[in-house]
């Protein structure tokens, strides 16, 4: 029977042979071998077993005994069919490893890597890196092999390639992280390599990122704040006429804005006044005042005799005819009473009508006359007296009325003239309105006049008779 480590293919007990290398035998009486598995070896014949793979050695072909060497850039820990890559960032310079070497900062290395390659310029790497990181934007490395990258100086940034550091240009500024950033609205930057931004002073802006400058504020407006992006307008009631103003002027007194953003201020018309300063608007001169000029501060009172009845007058009126006013600052005339007027204009009292004159109504310019028969015997009449019986006027404006002359007689109201008594009649007094009747036994040889002599009587002859009034014989009549 074969021991163990032999084998017989024929069963043969008598003919044993020993299991090759490569291959082993655990049990006696085997009519085979086993083969070594895959990462062990076994070189020698009549063997029970197989051994490991060395470190450093890799067995892919368990029929051949010897394990084959790592080469460059590969190892073994043992046991193995093959040997492994050295993996990214990791190196291996020597055959026969049982392990890699990592790589130190500043190299890297890709699979299977004999050795590490050093990083260039404007790259870094920390230790077993597979690739080298380019600086950082703000940083750069100027020599090769580097753990770390520099930060650039103030005011400086860095560009893809990280080997230098360049000038942040006008209107951008660095950062802590040294990155080239636009100077924002309100500030600017007129010099390369600033690590600040300036402020727009007061009266300028900066409306856009990145701005060199800064740009005046136009006229209308102002900035009264630094690191303002826009300007503002001067608002109603105030003006600035320049550029880079700073605040806005208050309009004076006599003058007014009504719009923002305004270069000047307008002059208050005539008729209107302004006693603030910073109007937007100019006040209108009240009824019974005035102002002709422009720009006024004040409205002046309508003096006496004139007057203005709205708001807004440039002049006064004067008063008409019929009116008047006594106090300045008056807003409308008063008429003149009855009985008295005003012929002028602009008059600050009224006359009285004259006696022999009278005014019916208010607001008259003129007295009228009285009209012949009657009279007025004082002034300011509204109306004018009748002359009364046995009194006449024959004229206009007459101030009293006169006696009608001895045998003479008025009968009526508002006589112009007195009338003679007729024959038969007489009026020996004055101031009479009735004729009387002479007596029967007188004779009329005037008018108006009685004769009381007998000596001038005719006596009436038969067949004739007279009356009272008559002064003739008148026949009688045939009644046969």
């Amino acid at each position: 029977m074969c021991a163990a480590g032999s084998y017989s293919a024929t069963n043969d007990s008598k003919s044993c042979d020993s299991c090759p290398a490569g291959k082993y035998g655990t049990q006696s009486a085997a009519s085979f071998c086993l083969t070594c598995s895959l990462g062990t070896f076994q070189p020698q014949i009549g063997q029970t077993f197989c051994e490991l793979c060395w470190k450093g050695y890799a067995c892919p072909r368990p029929d051949i005994g010897y394990p084959s060497p790592c080469s460059v850039g590969k190892f073994s820990e043992g046991g193995l069919s093959a040997c492994q890559d050295c993996p990214v960032g990791q190196f291996n310079d020597v055959p026969i490893s049982s392990f890699c070497q990592t790589c130190t900062g500043g190299k890297f290395s890709l699979e299977r890597s004999s050795n590490c390659t050093k990083c260039s310029s404007g790259t870094y790497s920390l230790a077993g890196a597979s690739v080298c990181n380019g600086c950082p934007v703000g940083t750069y490395n100027q020599i090769v092999a580097q753990t770390a990258c520099l930060l650039c100086p103030a005011g400086m940034s860095s560009n893809v390639s990280g080997q230098s550091c360049f000038d942040c240009p006008v209107g951008k500024y660095s950062n802590t992280q040294r990155l080239c950033l636009a100077c924002s609205p309100g500030t600017y930057g007129n010099a390369n390599q600033s690590s600040t931004c300036t402020d727009c002073p007061l009266g300028q802006f900066s409306m856009i990122s990145g701005s060199s400058v800064c740009s005046f504020c136009g006229a209308g407006k102002f900035s009264d704040q630094p690191a303002q992006s826009f300007c503002s307008d001067c608002v109603r009631g105030t003006f600035s006429v320049s550029v880079g103003q700073s605040f806005c002027f208050a309009c004076q007194s006599g003058s007014f804005n009504s719009n923002s953003s305004q270069t000047l201020c307008t002059l208050c018309e005539a008729g209107t006044y302004n006693d603030e300063n910073k109007s937007s608007v100019c006040k209108s001169c009240a009824p019974g005042r005035f102002n002709g000029f422009i720009g006024a501060t004040m409205c002046l009172s309508c003096a006496s005799g004139f007057y203005s009845n709205s708001s807004g007058f440039s002049i006064c009126s004067a008063c008409p005819p019929g009116t008047y006013g006594t106090t300045a600052g008056q807003s409308y005339c008063q008429s003149c009473e009855r009985g008295s007027y005003g012929s002028q204009f602009n008059s600050s009292l009224c006359l009285d009508c004259p006696p022999g004159t009278f005014a019916q109504n208010i607001s008259q310019s003129s007295c009228s006359a009285c009209l012949p028969g009657s009279f007025s015997a004082t002034s300011k009449q509204s109306s004018c007296s009748l002359c009364p019986q046995g009194y006449f006027a024959n004229m206009s404006g007459s101030t009293f009325c006169l006696h009608c002359p001895l045998l003479t007689v008025s009968t009526t109201l508002g006589s112009t003239s007195c009338s003679s008594c007729p024959r038969g009649k007489y009026q020996p007094v004055t101031e009479s309105s009735i004729c009387r009747d002479c007596s029967i036994d007188v004779i009329l040889n005037t008018p108006q006049l009685c004769e009381s002599s007998f000596a001038s009587l005719t006596p009436c002859v038969p067949g004739e008779f007279m009356s009272r009034e008559q002064t003739s014989l008148t026949l009688v009549e045939d009644h046969e």
